[in-house]
């Protein structure tokens, strides 16, 4: 497994610089489109400025870490999964899933921390609005994988009894704040960001 993952890991790394470098090649700026619904004007126009003088080099390292994050989610995921497959008893397999969970939740917080810091640090003057967009569309890729781990690990729970889910720590309420918590941080100001960074 550990050999698989390790081949998967070089062969990603290196399509996420093509595609990074491509990404970048291009001149000029890039700016954040917004679909109307997905907050307010002062979050889509705060967002569209972040990435309005986005440079070159700036987008190249969003691109970059944005394909990271979803590289490092895949990972995670196909281990998961293997873990899953291993595991025989209902126990075996709450415990694989407690696990996850309670890593994810200590990344939540740590990225949740990491937002805040970007924004101070936007505020302060201390980062460009073109590099605070590409730091935080990084953070917010980070979140998203979060997001869709927690989904996977909320459906594998479920089947689960309801006294190994309680004994464990993965019930369906923690399970469900620490979605919704994600869903509000990875919001309609960080999306747009994400998607200027990622030219979409």
């Amino acid at each position: 497994m550990n050999r698989w993952i390790a081949g998967f890991v070089v062969a990603a790394v290196a399509a996420v610089l093509i595609v990074g470098a491509a990404a970048a090649a291009p001149a000029g700026v890039v700016t954040a489109q917004t679909e109307p619904g997905n907050g307010s004007g002062a979050d889509s126009g705060g967002a569209e400025n972040a990435t309005t003088d986005l440079a070159p080099g700036e987008r190249f390292a969003g691109v970059v870490g944005v394909q990271g994050a979803e590289i490092e989610g895949e990972v995670e995921s196909r281990a998961f999964e293997v873990a899953l497959r291993e595991s025989e008893t209902n126990e075996s397999r709450a415990a694989v899933v407690a696990d996850r969970v309670n890593r994810t939740e200590e990344r939540l917080a740590e990225l949740e921390r990491r937002q805040e810091e970007l924004r101070e640090r936007r505020e302060a003057g201390e980062l460009s609005q073109g590099a605070y967009a590409a730091r935080m569309a990084t953070t917010t890729a980070r979140i998203e994988t979060l997001s869709r781990g927690l989904n996977r690990s909320a459906n594998v729970a479920a089947e689960l009894p309801t006294a190994v889910r309680n004994e464990t720590g993965v019930d369906g309420e923690r399970l469900a704040t620490l979605r919704e918590r994600a869903n509000e941080l990875s919001g309609p100001e960080v999306a747009a960001l994400s998607r200027g960074v990622a030219g979409e």
